[in-house]
């Protein structure tokens, strides 16, 4: 490994104690997305019926398995290129980059055909075969394109990456809501990553250099991913998809055993909810080159006070974005009989979005403990995650009470599974110290 500049990490330090750029960039992005998200279920529940907010909402939750199209191949390259030299860094991202095109066809039809098995058994009569194809492609295109920026960010270009995602958010909102107000709320999501594809062609048009092999074969760019990045890439590839299946699926679920109508009163309080812990998470997850450098270079002190600050202050926002949103809701639907209509009961409303501090507390978890390459509590997650589909698809078919303290509660556990893993790796940190 190409040994560090003197000072660098020093320098990444200092800044990461004190009001980052970066990280405002990191939680702007969230909130541009939580914004249009939220001004995007205003839109459907002013101009749809229950049943096509249900259809739509469903869409978004299964578009939101698109994420795992790189087989978590983005994360693991972000860890890698952070603890590397400059030319290793380069063809470990190249070696990214070809694994990852055929990786994202195979992904992408399988995507398509999870998405039409929900859809053929709750969406009726709908157009959706269409706006749900040409997602999947383009989504899968975004995918490969994203390890560039990914890229840039693990090799010093934390700010331009994290800047370039906050106007990708902005612009990608702005193409999302115009369809939604249009009525083609089902070709939004393919609008919004066709924008954010053609942004990162122009913003890191310099990039494209790391789809040149050089003197390595396609053969020797695959022993590299398979030595140095695939080691991690399963773990994240697992929790990533245990935590959407135990989340994002719950919509689509509703819609095809509950209907339509169910989906959407249900599913709108959940998506809200998805949206205040992606803001929240956007602050420690902007932090995640600098706690692998760190931790790579031994800084096991530097390393627990930056995670410290940045976990206190972030869980406040999380809970002030919770108190704010469940307040909102509420007042909604005792004011406006549209939106009672639309809406759960709010004791349900409070319980459902009482989990999101706690879904932050767990993620938050989860950056700091993959700084050292490693995710320990990949096999717990396994072991616990058809249980909690179980009990959740149950709880579902009971009722919206006994589903929103199933949720709920289920958060809780997930976040002292977390939480334990997390105090035993700060005391190795401090003994290490």
């Amino acid at each position: 490994m190409i040994p560090s500049p003197p000072g660098t990490w020093s320098r990444l330090v200092a800044r990461a104690r004190g009001a980052s750029p970066t990280g405002l960039y990191a939680i702007g992005a969230r909130l541009a997305t939580a914004a249009f998200s939220f001004a995007s279920g205003v839109v459907a529940v002013a101009l749809f019926e229950p049943a096509r907010i249900g259809l739509f909402l469903s869409f978004s939750s299964l578009a939101a398995f698109s994420s795992l199209a790189d087989l978590g191949m983005t994360y693991s390259l972000l860890l890698a290129a952070a603890t590397r030299g400059a030319d290793e860094a380069r063809r470990l991202a190249t070696a990214a980059i070809v694994t990852a095109i055929p990786i994202v066809v195979v992904t992408g039809t399988a995507l398509f055909l999870g998405g039409a098995f929900f859809f053929k058994g709750g969406a009726g009569h709908a157009q959706w075969l269409w706006p749900w194809a040409s997602y999947c492609a383009a989504s899968s295109i975004q995918q490969v394109l994203t390890l560039i920026v990914t890229y840039a960010e693990g090799t010093g270009g934390r700010h331009a990456a994290w800047r370039a995602n906050f106007w990708f958010e902005v612009a990608a909102g702005i193409a999302f809501l115009t369809l939604i107000g249009l009525g083609a709320e089902l070709w939004s999501f393919t609008a919004a990553s066709i924008v954010r594809v053609t942004m990162i062609l122009i913003l890191f048009a310099r990039r494209f250099e790391l789809f040149n092999l050089g003197n390595h074969s396609i053969a020797a760019r695959l022993a590299l991913w398979r030595r140095h990045l695939w080691p991690m890439q399963w773990k994240i590839l697992v929790n990533n998809a245990l935590g959407l299946l135990t989340t994002r699926l719950l919509t689509p679920i509703l819609l095809a055993t509950e209907g339509a109508s169910a989906a959407g009163r249900v599913g709108l309080i959940l998506a809200l909810g998805s949206v205040i812990t992606a803001a929240t998470v956007a602050w420690p997850l902007s932090q995640t080159s600098i706690y692998a450098a760190l931790y790579q270079e031994g800084r096991g002190k530097d390393l627990s006070l930056i995670f410290r600050k940045t976990f206190v202050q972030s869980t406040a926002l999380s809970i002030s974005l919770f108190l704010l949103a469940a307040i909102a809701c509420v007042l909604a639907v005792e004011t406006n009989p549209h939106l009672a209509r639309q809406l759960p009961e709010p004791p349900v409303i409070w319980v459902v979005l009482l989990a999101s501090p706690f879904a932050h507390i767990s993620s938050c978890c989860a950056v700091f403990l993959r700084s050292q390459r490693h995710d320990p509590v990949v096999i717990p997650n396994l072991v616990l995650a058809l249980p909690t589909l179980a009990i959740l698809t149950y709880a579902a078919r009971t009722g919206a009470a006994t589903f929103a303290a199933a949720f709920c509660l289920l958060s809780v556990v997930f976040a002292m599974l977390y939480g334990g893993y997390l105090l035993q790796f700060l005391r190795r940190l401090r003994h290490a110290s």
